[in-house]
């Protein structure tokens, strides 16, 4: 799909100033975001021009944690400070084990929002609720962009259709005069139904991200609701390029990696994904937080340090759910002496 490619393939020193950019200190959750932009996006392309000024990014959502990759890289690349909605019933699943470096940490107060981007929540069942998170979000329209789910729930398919829009958006696209710039994620799901949604890219698969033209408020207000519903999901579903040959098998050795720990210990795929993450990087390209998390992982002596007054040790003990063997043959899953840093 021709456009201009706003972050492409391979782009590693990019992802690097676009984390740098929004997570300004040098911690664990700057690690874990750059690791993931750099292992699990692949690129994002803008088909048409960015209006001027904030912007409503509504999006298919493919994934837990697409939309805030997508909310990183737009602020990092200098589109602006976002705010990013989550929908209620999603966000335990989408970010409650992404956000343990920030909500365990001692100086949590002091680290402000995740890499520059604020979450707000809300529910378009409960309409009171909506209303205020509305309200609150369309007093920031002036200054900030928004990156929204366009429903509120994963797709099971990568072909599955952009349908059921929230009212509450467009509402709030119309109010506040904000361009909606429909946005398809692709690549992360199977062709055909599983039965299940995805917290990560199927078989980790990188995301591709493409930017439609934006729609303007005035011509979405003039449309009646049905019709300006199936304009913006025609819009998103518009965008939906093949991925590139060999795709699939891009990320084939971490998952590898990842189904040997999720076996051997039983964690969560996310709490393996984010142990690999840190395991299988060369400790050079890692903070000091990131390096002593990862020799923790690796030793397995985080189990005498999560009694003391160690935030790093409580996290390696909460990623590895206390239940590391020694049977888990880390030395030949993550040598010791890597020559080059990792890279995807």
């Amino acid at each position: 799909m021709s456009g201009t490619v706003l972050l492409g393939p391979g782009e590693v020193d990019a992802r690097d100033r676009i984390v740098e950019a929004v997570c300004p200190r040098p911690t664990l959750i700057r690690d874990i975001t750059r690791l993931c932009l750099e292992h699990f996006l692949d690129r994002v392309v803008a088909t048409a021009p960015l209006p001027p000024g904030p912007r409503l990014y509504l999006a298919n959502h493919q994934t837990g944690f697409d939309l805030l990759f997508l909310a990183v890289t737009l602020a990092g690349l200098g589109h602006g400070p976002a705010r990013l909605l989550v929908w209620d019933k999603l966000r335990l699943m989408q970010y409650g084990e992404m956000l343990m470096p920030l909500i365990e940490r001692p100086d949590a107060d002091d680290t402000g929002a995740l890499c520059g981007i604020d979450l707000v929540a809300f529910d378009a069942r409960l309409p009171d609720r909506t209303r205020t998170a509305i309200a609150a979000i369309a007093q920031a329209s002036e200054t900030k962009s928004i990156v929204a789910a366009a429903e509120g729930f994963l797709q099971q398919t990568e072909a599955q259709p952009t349908e059921h829009i929230a009212t509450a958006l467009l509402d709030l696209a119309v109010a506040t005069d904000l361009p909606v710039v429909p946005v398809r994620i692709a690549w992360g799901l199977p062709e055909h139904q599983t039965g299940g949604r995805f917290c990560w890219p199927h078989r980790l698969s990188p995301l591709g991200v493409f930017l439609g033209p934006a729609l303007r408020p005035a011509e979405l207000a003039t449309l009646p609701l049905p019709e300006r519903r199936r304009r913006v999901g025609a819009a998103i579903d518009a965008l939906r390029p093949p991925p590139p040959p060999g795709h699939a098998l891009a990320n084939a050795a971490m998952l590898a990696r990842v189904e040997a720990i999720v076996a051997r210990t039983g964690v969560t795929q996310t709490k393996a994904i984010l142990q690999d993450l840190l395991l299988a990087t060369h400790p050079a390209r890692l903070t000091d937080e990131g390096q002593a998390t990862r020799e923790l992982l690796r030793r397995g002596q985080w189990a005498p340090l999560a009694h003391r007054d160690d935030w790093l040790a409580r996290y390696a003990l909460t990623l590895s759910d206390g239940m590391i063997t020694t049977d888990l043959p880390f030395d030949a899953l993550y040598p010791q002496e890597q020559p080059e840093p990792e890279v995807r």
